[in-house]
């Protein structure tokens, strides 16, 4: 099932998703030169798709490939530190401890990086971490409901550059990956992060030390007709498909409760419907769904109850709360968000400009 492909899926920094959205962009949300309404307000333009907007002491900070860049009174970005792998960065409680997800090997083991001043930056090999635990060894994905020769035999069909071995077949247990790629400040100078190519939250400590907050669940779906041929499987139809959840963020929540969005795995396209969740993992470890049907729910803010989604393949910013549920604002390929208490910031992915971070009224 070439597009069912965990490769074609998760970890490389939206990487896959971008490829993917290249048309998806143009025919759902419309060219970024759209004008946007009066309310949004361009607060700086990035050299990449900004992953992860951050706030400390009323700086922004982002990442977009490039570094880590924060936006001056003046409006200009200025780099910071650059690191050309960093997707996700957050600033500890406190404020004196950075903390840069490193979404891509660049040569050196997935990592999470803490970097406080006058102080040696330590690094946290979260693929060593991987190796030796894989939280989700015992999670089946996949097709769950015995799939015919055919459907086997196109399931585990490479999909074309796939490298070899790359591709798992047709019913699997968690494979050995990690992605760092999302953080949020947790007390006493610790991380949580959103591992992408683990499925799971992970507890980053203040000197280094890692274990495990939750594991996000499989995400099934039963193939209809029109889904299994939108897949390039149509010899699946009917069958129930397991797919990993991919988290792409986590905020801190109240009652020391954690927000998480999902993609979640194959086909990150419209192909097979809006299957975005986010959930919430509350303070003993229990993870509970509290929406879905997002397109694309690559990142999360909240503030006094109100929650707020980008879903990056229709440019919406969804929020849901005590109010409802309803659509905040669109901003063509939004990707990250971030929430004060009057002001929304968003980072943007860009095919017809420069990615972009706005500011509007939360």
């Amino acid at each position: 099932m070439r597009k069912l492909s965990r490769t074609s899926v998760t970890v490389t920094a939206f990487g896959s998703v971008l490829a993917l959205a290249g048309t998806a962009l143009t025919t759902t949300v419309g060219a970024d030169a759209a004008a946007p309404p009066s309310s949004q307000r361009t607060i700086a333009n990035a050299n990449g798709p900004v992953f992860q907007i951050a706030r400390r002491k009323g700086t922004t900070y982002y990442t977009d490939g490039v570094g880590i860049n924060k936006i001056t009174r003046s409006g200009a970005s200025a780099l910071v530190l650059k690191v050309g792998d960093a997707a996700g960065v957050e600033f500890s409680a406190n404020g004196k401890t950075m903390a840069i997800a490193h979404g891509s090997p660049g040569g050196l083991p997935q990592r999470v990086s803490l970097v406080r001043k006058g102080r040696r930056t330590i690094n946290v090999n979260t693929l060593a971490y991987e190796k030796n635990v894989n939280p989700d060894k015992n999670v089946t994905y996949g097709i769950t409901t015995g799939a015919s020769p055919a459907c086997k035999a196109e399931l585990e069909t490479p999909a074309p550059g796939t490298p070899p071995g790359q591709t798992p077949p047709a019913t699997y247990k968690g494979l050995v990956d990690s992605h760092p790629y999302q953080l949020a400040p947790l007390r006493g100078g610790a991380f949580a992060l959103a591992d992408a190519g683990g499925n799971d939250i992970l507890r980053i400590g203040p000197r280094g030390r890692v274990s495990r907050i939750a594991l996000l669940p499989a995400q099934p779906i039963t193939l209809t007709t029109a889904q299994a041929n939108a897949a390039g499987a149509p010899d699946c139809a009917g069958e129930t498909y397991a797919f990993e959840p991919v988290p792409t963020d986590v905020e801190r929540g109240p009652h020391g409760s954690l927000l998480v969005t999902t993609l979640p795995g194959g086909p990150e396209s419209p192909a097979l419907g809006a299957r975005g969740s986010v959930y919430r993992i509350s303070k003993r470890g229990v993870v509970t769904r509290l929406a879905t049907g997002f397109l694309g729910a690559t990142n999360v803010a909240t503030y006094k109850g109100r929650i707020y989604v980008t879903e990056f393949f229709t440019g919406k910013i969804t929020k849901f709360g005590k109010g409802g549920r309803f659509t905040k604002a669109t901003v063509p390929g939004a990707v990250s968000i971030e929430a004060t208490k009057k002001k929304l910031y968003i980072g943007t992915a860009s095919f017809s400009g420069p990615s972009r971070v706005v500011r509007i009224p939360r």
